[in-house]
């Protein structure tokens, strides 16, 4: 049995603080360095979303400071933005204001929604969810949606993770990546590149009709619709 496998609440829980210290620098170091590869990728993909057609109510699970949401935000009759990091979602606020908007602070791998909606987004955050809990993120997705509603997830398919190979040297789980702040406080957290046809598997076994669109080497959007009640 893994170390994570032993102590799972206490790594999630060490990937919310990071994610609450990280905070106030997240804007400047969102996606990719215009050196890296898959700059141009990273904001085709970006153009893509904004390009979707939203419409209704959507909800933004890890919606982190909104950098993603501001993309459809007015699109949209109203906007949920789900996060754990009450730290994000407070500069989410700030840079989005508060029309039309809900923000709820929540750990996803224990929230029930207490509604359905009419589009559930999700951007980046599958790679911070342990193998195991992958299924279980897709039934919350599912029970977020309504009948004929849809689901947009975009997210990394391949990465090249310093911390992954540190991990891997001490005999962790492959998965566990450690990241250090901007003050010096150090973390660990989830980073796993999980194949999107396996995703678009557990959609399909939950009745969605699933899309996965590859933005290059790095990202993926993949798109479903829920066809019944499931």
């Amino acid at each position: 049995m893994s170390g994570v496998e032993k102590s799972p609440d206490r790594l999630l829980d060490e990937q919310v603080a990071y994610f609450g210290a990280r905070a106030p620098e997240y804007d400047a170091t969102m996606g990719p360095d215009p050196s890296d590869p898959g700059f141009d990728e990273w904001h085709k993909l970006r153009a893509k979303v904004r390009d979707t057609p939203f419409a209704g109510d959507v909800v933004d699970l890890a919606a982190g400071t909104g950098r993603w949401t501001e993309l459809f935000k007015e699109k949209a009759d109203t906007v949920t933005l789900v996060d754990a990091a009450s730290e994000t979602l407070e500069l989410a606020r700030k840079r989005l204001g508060d029309q039309n908007l809900t923000f709820v602070v929540a750990d996803l791998f224990d929230w029930k929604p207490d509604r359905r909606y009419d589009i559930v987004f999700s951007s980046f955050w599958l790679c911070h969810v342990p193998p195991d809990l992958v299924p279980g993120f897709v039934d919350l997705v599912t029970s977020a949606s309504r009948a004929g509603g849809s689901a947009v997830l975009v997210d990394e398919h391949t990465f090249d993770d310093p911390g992954l190979a540190a991990a891997a040297a001490q005999q962790e789980d492959p998965w566990v990546s450690h990241r250090t702040v901007q003050d010096g406080r150090r973390y660990r957290l989830v980073k796993v590149s999980h194949d999107p046809a396996h995703i678009a598997g557990l959609f399909q076994q939950r009745r969605w009709q699933t899309t996965i669109n590859h933005h290059g080497d790095h990202f993926y959007m993949l798109t479903a619709t829920r066809q019944t009640e499931y």
